[in-house]
């Protein structure tokens, strides 16, 4: 029964960390292909949608992204004749993921906190991606303080490791 129950938590800590993984990857991507800055980058998005809907698809599509990469780190991880070097590097990432996902939820909780009602959070390797709605009358400047304050001090990340996406 222990040996049963340790598999399912190794199961479901392989699955976020995969998802995380594929996040990670494709979103380093897109902030490769866009350079870095010296500074937060702000953009502004208009879209048709409500905010509220625009952020819980964002939220969907992080979670179906991690747990994409999840299970494909699980089935290299649990593939019979694979190198033990690479099970090992499998776990690792797993981790990484693990570990991006709490952090991210925990800088949204900040955020929110802040007076960021809205929010989502995306980490990886290059750096932080925050997609956040701004307070109705409030300095777009001092926004962004608040949230590189948070992130670099709850992260190992820069102010030119972050991107602000105002909605």
């Amino acid at each position: 029964m222990k040996k049963i129950k340790r598999n399912a938590v190794i199961l479901t800590v392989l699955l976020f960390v995969c998802a995380a993984v594929y996040l990670n990857v494709s979103y380093g991507k897109k902030e490769k292909e866009a350079g870095g800055n010296p500074t937060p980058q702000v953009t502004d998005v208009d879209t048709p949608e409500t905010k509220s809907e625009y952020f819980a698809e964002a939220r969907l599509t992080r979670q179906t992204a991690r747990d994409e990469a999840s299970t494909a780190l699980q089935t290299v991880a649990t593939t019979s004749g694979i190198p033990q070097e690479t099970v090992d590097a499998a776990a690792e990432e797993m981790m990484q993921i693990a570990k991006w996902s709490m952090k991210e939820a925990e800088i949204e909780t900040l955020l929110k906190a802040k007076g960021f009602e809205e929010s989502v959070v995306f980490m990886n390797g290059d750096g932080v991606t925050v997609t956040v709605s701004f307070p109705q009358d409030t300095d777009e400047s001092e926004c962004v303080a608040k949230i590189t304050d948070v992130i670099t001090s709850e992260t190992d990340y820069g102010a030119s490791s972050l991107k602000i996406i105002g909605i």
